[in-house]
């Protein structure tokens, strides 16, 4: 048989090294400006066995639900990854505002010139004291002056000009600041860090439910194929996401190709008529007869055990189980079977507790007990009462079987009438074991799937 082989783990093809990414999300977590939920969930791992173990035998629900719960982790780390992104764009963006506004309120009072322009009026002025009175000395005195006094001015100006820029920074600062604010008050759409803390906590759940049911995948493989998925894996982490998605797909695409080659078929079982190669019933007509006397008080216990004499293909598993009943051929004079025209109307009530069947490990346990309501008569045109939900799905049907038979029949009238009751017919001589089974295919090989890491892994 083929097995899932193990290869080259994840943590061996990407580096889990810090790099400038991860250093800047640190730093920006340690100075309040990004949600630690993001420098956190990147050390998260999900376990196996952390919740109850699912029903290995159910194989087709684990593979359709696993199919569903890699889409949905798939899209809801989508989701997680983009709100860091956002979270880190907004940090980056705080930060370089931080570092850079006061550069920048620096550089625009650095173009008014106010200094330059203090000095020049300081030389002006000093000229107009040292040019003398004469004509030519005087006007250059009134040149200086004037210019003086235009620096002057143009120095007011810049004065205000400086009170402005400051004011205007100062104003876009508390801006940035209130604006900043949004990203950590509870419930705003901007608190990347709470929504990512919601969606990474479902995403541990589906996660948790990802893991179990692959391993109960598993187990059910080695039951019910014989065969092995070996590199099951136990620890999920973001990191590792697309392996185990990898693992879990080729895993499913096997099971698709073996189910495609299974068919399905329905064989009756008689318990007191015998059928079996060696000639003998699974329950004497005495023992059924006096299981029967019972009265009215307590109800009817057939028990019997369905061998593994070849009759069947011993990897043989079930689909659905169904019961009726059978009695004497009353045949009349107009070919008509009198009991089966009484009996037409007579309905019974039973629960089938299953065989023991065996985990992966070897250990028994059993399923839960089937019930049918609506037990009819075995051949007689009417559809026989079957369960095909997860309590037969799968089971090995080699073992102990019990049946117990409600003691009172529903029939047409309105009278009491006890499962071992003749009125109008036949007593009940026999019970019809209907099995709904399929070979599994064991010819379709488990080609080898990635193995997981159970480390996590950082970018």
């Amino acid at each position: 048989m083929g097995f899932f082989k193990p290869r080259i783990g994840f943590g061996d093809v990407m580096d889990t090294g810090l790099n400038q990414w991860t250093e800047n999300r640190t730093r920006f977590a340690a100075n309040g400006l990004l949600a630690r939920i993001f420098v956190d969930m990147h050390a998260m791992s999900v376990q196996h066995g952390k919740g109850p173990p699912y029903e290995p035998l159910l194989l087709s629900r684990h593979a359709t639900r696993l199919g569903d719960l890699m889409e949905k982790c798939m899209a809801l780390r989508k989701d997680i990854r983009e709100l860091e992104i956002l979270a880190m764009k907004a940090a980056t963006d705080y930060e370089l505002f931080q570092s850079t506004s006061k550069l920048e309120e620096e550089l625009e009072i650095l173009r008014l010139q106010a200094d330059s322009k203090t000095s020049e009026m300081s030389g002006f002025l000093d000229a107009t004291r040292e040019f003398g009175g004469e004509s030519i000395e005087k006007g250059l005195s009134k040149i200086s002056d004037g210019r003086g006094n235009a620096l002057k001015k143009d120095l007011q100006a810049c004065d205000r000009m400086k009170d402005l820029i400051g004011q205007r920074w100062a104003s876009l600062r508390k801006y940035q600041e209130d604006y900043h604010a949004r990203f950590s008050e509870p419930g705003n759409a901007h608190n990347y860090g709470q929504r990512a803390e919601f969606l990474l906590e479902v995403l541990q759940v589906l996660m948790q439910e990802a893991l179990d049911r692959a391993s109960a995948l598993s187990g059910g493989v080695s039951v019910i194929y014989r065969s092995h998925l070996e590199a099951t894996p136990t620890t999920l982490t973001l990191a590792n996401l697309d392996e185990f998605v990898k693992w879990a797909l080729t895993a499913l695409r096997q099971l698709g190709r073996a189910a495609d080659q299974e068919e399905t078929t329905e064989i009756v079982v008689p318990l007191v008529q015998p059928w079996f190669k060696t000639a003998l019933p699974l329950v004497t007509a005495e023992a059924f007869e006096n299981a029967l006397r019972g009265g009215t008080d307590k109800p009817v216990i057939i028990a019997f055990e369905f061998p593994d004499n070849g009759v069947l293909n011993s990897l043989v598993r079930t689909r659905g189980i169904g019961v009726s009943f059978g009695n004497a051929f009353n045949i009349g004079d107009s070919g008509i079977d009198r009991n089966q025209t009484a009996d037409s109307f007579t309905r019974l009530f039973v629960k089938v507790r299953t065989p023991y069947q065996r985990d992966a490990n070897g250990n028994a346990y059993s399923r839960p007990e089937v019930l049918l309501g609506n037990v009819c008569l075995h051949g007689s045109g009417r559809v026989v009462a079957m369960a095909d939900g997860a309590a037969v799905e799968n089971l090995c049907p080699f073992g102990k079987w019990e049946i117990e038979i409600h003691p009172l029949v529903v029939w047409k009238d309105n009278h009491l009438r006890a499962v071992d009751s003749v009125q109008n017919s036949d007593k009940i001589r026999d019970l019809k074991l209907t099995l709904r089974i399929f070979t599994p295919n064991g010819s379709v090989p488990f080609s080898s799937a990635s193995a997981i890491s159970d480390e996590a892994h950082h970018e």
